[in-house]
């Protein structure tokens, strides 16, 4: 029987660099670990291309995946529904691969209450040098209004606190050295279950 993949669930703040220090570790070719491509509600900008970015999909059909428990963890952002299919989950982790998802703090929560016993799963949460350089990164992606804006900051500190309940916290100062990290963590930990 072939070894199963762990799951990396990756939480930090809107806007804090995630999903920069993500691409590196997806194109490092010493890992088997891919992206899980979470499915949503809220409509594409227009850099986004359904399938890679996010799975879009109506409101309806997500609710329609709600019901019939088909999600790993799901829930409303802003409006948005947000969710990880746990078919496409399972079939990556039965294929030996390692499976990153990039989730909220409940979602976390969610998935390690009801899989912590079934799936090997380690928790990174990212956080920025401090709220200023967070808002300054926010203010700078220049796709948020002002209110938006404070909302994230508000969540952000709400998020921050539960980043306690995490394995490993990495500060995002500088990009290479928040990859190194992260690459020396995912090492890490893959190398425990071999």
């Amino acid at each position: 029987m072939s070894k199963k993949g762990l799951i990396f669930i990756i939480s930090g703040p809107s806007g804090v660099g995630k999903g920069t220090v993500l691409a590196k570790l997806l194109e490092d070719p010493s890992f088997n670990i891919c992206f899980n491509t979470s499915i949503t509600t809220r409509k594409p900008r227009d850099n986004e291309i359904d399938g890679i970015h996010y799975i879009f999909v109506s409101k309806e059909d997500f609710l329609h995946k709600i019901r019939n428990n088909l999600f790993l963890e799901w829930t409303e952002y802003s409006n948005n529904y947000y969710g990880t299919s746990e078919a496409d989950v399972r079939t990556l982790i039965n294929n030996g691969k390692s499976v990153v998802l990039e989730i909220e703090t409940k979602g976390m929560s969610q998935i390690l209450s009801k899989y912590s016993k079934e799936f090997k799963i380690v928790t990174i949460f990212f956080l920025p040098p401090s709220l200023e350089t967070l808002k300054s990164r926010l203010v700078n992606r220049q796709t948020n209004t002002t209110a938006d804006i404070e909302n994230r900051l508000k969540r952000a500190n709400d998020e921050i606190k539960a980043s306690s309940n995490y394995n490993y916290k990495i500060v995002i100062d500088n990009t290479e050295s928040a990859y190194s990290k992260l690459h020396d963590i995912v090492e890490k930990e893959t190398t425990k279950y071999e």
